[in-house]
């Protein structure tokens, strides 16, 4: 690999941006906001000495306090969820997850784990406190890949 590759390689990059633009709900359960088909193993540098993360980002907010919104990454494949982000701040914030861990190639799915091989997957949006009308707010969201 070259200078250039290695270089390129541990850039931030963006991946699947699932959501742009204004998304809201008044939902007290999980309200679907898309799907995506995703596969870490196509983000693998493929050099032991480069390691790769992978982080959910999202712009989040809520209307009123006394509310929590919740963004779930769910793995529609399997059936459960494998990271939540929150916040309560009025205004949007930026939130972005701990590192998810990949499985290895051949294991099994297991939630809280990105299994490493194409999935579909989803954003999940819901709300917790305030009144039945008062929304809550996800403004962005999308994984992250990056190398170091």
């Amino acid at each position: 690999m070259g200078l250039f590759d290695s270089f390129i390689r541990k850039l931030p990059r963006e991946v699947h941006a699932g959501i742009a633009g204004l998304q809201q709900t008044v939902s007290t359960g999980p309200d679907e906001l898309g799907c995506f088909a995703f596969d870490p193993s196509a983000y693998d540098p493929g050099d032991n000495e480069i390691r790769r993360s992978i982080v959910l980002a999202a712009v989040l907010n809520v209307a009123i306090g006394g509310q929590t919104v919740s963004l779930e990454l769910f793995n529609k494949s399997d059936g459960f969820t494998i990271v939540t982000l929150t916040s309560t701040s009025l205004t949007p914030a930026d939130c972005v997850s701990s590192p998810i861990i990949v499985t290895a190639s051949g294991s099994p799915s297991v939630a809280g784990q990105l299994p490493n091989s194409r999935k579909l997957l989803g954003f999940r949006l819901s709300r917790s406190g305030g009144g039945t009308s008062d929304y809550v707010v996800c403004k962005y969201a999308a994984l992250e890949v990056s190398y170091s």
